[in-house]
């Protein structure tokens, strides 16, 4: 059997065992190539080339990361490879031709002893650390499917368990928005600020016209219900200081929720008054008033993170737990 036949299959039967029940499973298998200096190095000039299959597990279930088999060519010297990957990884390939490398990412540099006590070997990265599995080219073409499975799934645990496989909940808003909106967050904060909840309406389409979530609720002092929006903005607010009126204006919103890593109230105050708003700065929803005045409600995205870590910690207390069977 050749490379690309086995390391598809060794991933279609890892996603088997895994996610027994899902039926499209080789459709998140795709092949790949690393082709970046700083990741898999360079010799003469060139940037030395990692080629092999994937399988994206975070499609299937979001506490699960990617899977990766690698078939690489050993053309860097031993101190090269050290200092790019540190001494294990350089010595577990010395004297290969070619090598194959079955591995999970993004471990803290923290747990690279642990690592090692499981019987794999780390790879040392900038600030993160891989747990591979690495063996020549000949021996990983010498056994099944099956065979590689069992240490590939023994890696993914093991990511489940030590590393930090999640990306970063401020990679990208709108996968955030999204988040907002499912979890709940936005809704149990409005209900909790003392408001009733009438609609909560889905994160609008990337690039259509508005804010990003749009609520209609009921203030127990205030007849009749009002719109209420949601903005969110992983970096600076920028030129978005002059679109929040426009979306106040166009949607009829009586409060807006400003989700920013600061404050942009004081930003935004002497637009509101150059275009006849008058608005002022609630700290609770529940502070919004009868008058005419548009509240605003800023949130601070970094606890905003801190509260959906620990919404997906009780998640992950409510799933199963690892079996024992696999020794982890």
């Amino acid at each position: 059997m050749d490379f690309d036949t086995l390391a598809q299959d060794v991933l279609f039967e890892t996603i088997k065992s895994l996610f027994p029940l899902q039926t499209e499973s080789r459709s998140i298998i795709k092949q790949h190539v690393w082709r970046d200096r700083k990741y898999v190095g360079e010799m003469n000039g060139s940037v030395i080339v990692w080629k092999g299959w994937s399988a994206n597990l975070s499609h299937l279930d979001f506490r699960y990361r990617t899977v990766f088999i690698d078939r690489v060519a050993n053309v860097l010297s031993i101190e090269e490879k050290t200092r790019l990957f540190g001494w294990h990884f350089a010595k577990s390939s010395k004297d290969m031709e070619e090598f194959v490398v079955m591995f999970v990412l993004d471990f803290p540099i923290d747990a690279y002893e642990l690592i090692l006590q499981e019987g794999f070997i780390p790879r040392l990265m900038s600030k993160v650390v891989h747990a591979c599995v690495v063996v020549g080219i000949n021996e990983f073409l010498s056994y099944t499917a099956h065979h590689w499975t069992s240490q590939i799934i023994r890696l993914v645990i093991l990511q489940r368990l030590l590393s930090r496989h999640r990306k970063p909940l401020d990679a990208y808003e709108i996968p955030l928005q999204n988040l907002l909106f499912r979890t709940g967050y936005v809704h149990t904060y409005i209900v909790k600020s003392g408001l009733g909840l009438i609609k909560l309406e889905p994160p609008r389409a990337s690039g259509e016209f508005g804010h990003d979530l749009h609520a209609i609720v009921q203030h127990p002092d205030i007849n009749p219900p009002f719109n209420l929006g949601i903005e969110l903005y992983m970096g600076a607010v920028g030129y978005h200081i002059q679109t929040i009126p426009q979306y106040i204006v166009q949607y009829n919103l009586k409060a807006v929720i400003i989700i920013a890593k600061d404050d942009p109230y004081n930003l935004l105050q002497p637009v509101f008054d150059n275009l006849g708003i008058e608005s002022n700065k609630i700290h609770s929803l529940y502070e919004i008033s009868a008058s005419t005045k548009v509240g605003v409600n800023f949130l601070a995205l970094q606890q905003v993170m801190i509260d959906l870590d620990d919404i997906r910690d009780d998640i992950d207390n409510l799933l199963p737990r690892v079996p024992k069977q696999f020794g982890l």
